[in-house]
């Protein structure tokens, strides 16, 4: 039974839930607009394809998720609000998301500027930050899970659903659209980590910048073994107003090898942060980082200063020490003066000609010294 078939606006469902919309496309399913009665709001409820089936355990860890993600209290990923079950087939409702999806966007735009694709990937590893600090891998990005938000943020819906599910690769007889954001070690079944999420928006942001995936989607059924072989096409070749430095990331990010990714989120803004020389995405600008200084402008100013107050008190010692030797005449004119007869009138005219002299230089030499001269 389809989805539309099984909802239908007005229909009602668990006495809370009224459906608004017919189906809406979704990789995973089908997604309906309800009305939540409890709550007076309206709400998103998305179908799951039958493939993921209803067994106990997949509800018992979408309930563990549930509760992981009311823990971390972000409102950049909002929790699934109720888990359902609806003739055989589980639903999710969650809050419904403010802004646009990055894949109505990139149907809008189509390929992004070097300078929007860095901006959306640094607010999305902004929002991944934090969930990967608390161990928390969201495991299922995809356009249509990245909300961008007039704030500048980004939101992210269907946070670690794929990890709680069964593993399924078609659904409906198409491959998962997803899976194509999805590292190898995903597809093999392997448990995920926060490189997982690394792969993810490596891709995103390749889409982003070419406006194409990193590899085809029809190669959903052997994507796992063919992606360790081959590297995807160089954007240098696809996408020539890339800087290579954001080529390099991209392609670090995009490693068959989880170890010669980043990390995590965190340390991938960092990276990109770092070699564009970007403070905050808004000021995003493509140039070569500013080296660092060895020394800060206030400590170099400060070095300037202590020099010139240590220059300028060696100029005054040395015109203290000459007004002080300046001051011998003058002691030896006042002890002849009380000691020996009075002189001659034109003598003590003469002596008090030198006296006149010697009391002129030590002033000369303080000014001299003070302002950096010499001596003349």
């Amino acid at each position: 039974m389809s989805a539309q078939e099984t909802m239908n606006p007005g229909q009602v469902l668990g006495g809370r839930y009224r459906v608004l919309t017919a189906a809406l496309p979704h990789d995973l399913g089908a997604g309906y607009k309800v009305y939540d009665a409890d709550r007076d709001a309206q709400a998103v409820l998305l179908l799951l394809d039958p493939a993921f089936g209803s067994d106990e355990e997949t509800v018992n860890r979408l309930t563990r998720l549930r509760h992981e993600l009311l823990a971390l209290d972000l409102p950049t990923l909002p929790p699934i609000e109720q888990i359902v079950v609806i003739d055989g087939r589980l639903a999710l409702v969650r809050k419904r998301m403010v802004g646009r999806s990055l894949a109505y966007v990139e149907r809008k735009l189509g390929r992004f500027s070097p300078r929007q694709a860095v901006e959306t990937t640094l607010a999305l590893c902004d929002t991944l930050a934090f969930a990967h600090e608390k161990g928390l891998v969201h495991g299922s990005l995809a356009p249509s899970s990245v909300w961008l938000q007039e704030n500048g943020k980004v939101a992210l819906t269907d946070t670690g659903l794929l990890p709680a599910l069964p593993p399924v690769s078609e659904v409906r007889g198409q491959p998962l659209k997803r899976l194509g954001y999805c590292p190898p070690e995903q597809l093999e079944g392997r448990s995920v980590r926060p490189s997982a999420d690394v792969y993810a928006i490596g891709a995103l942001l390749y889409e982003m910048l070419t406006g194409q995936l990193p590899y085809p989607a029809g190669e959903a059924g052997a994507w796992a073994p063919t992606r360790q072989d081959r590297d995807p096409p160089a954007l240098s070749e696809i996408a020539p107003n890339c800087p290579l430095p954001l080529a390099q990331i991209v392609h670090q990010a995009l490693s068959s090898e989880p170890a010669r990714r980043y990390r995590n989120a965190g340390q991938m803004a960092h990276v990109l942060r770092a070699q564009l020389g970007l403070e905050r995405a808004r000021k995003a600008a493509f140039r070569p980082a500013v080296p660092t200084l060895p020394v800060s402008g206030a400590a170099a100013v400060r070095a300037e200063e202590s020099s010139g107050v240590d220059w300028l008190l060696v100029g005054l010692l040395i015109a203290a020490l000459f007004a002080v030797l300046g001051l011998i005449p003058l002691w030896h004119l006042v002890l002849e003066r009380y000691t020996l007869p009075a002189p001659p009138v034109g003598t003590t005219l003469q002596g008090l000609g030198v006296l006149l002299t010697v009391l002129g230089r030590p002033a000369q030499y303080t000014m001299d010294a003070a302002f950096g001269g010499g001596r003349r």
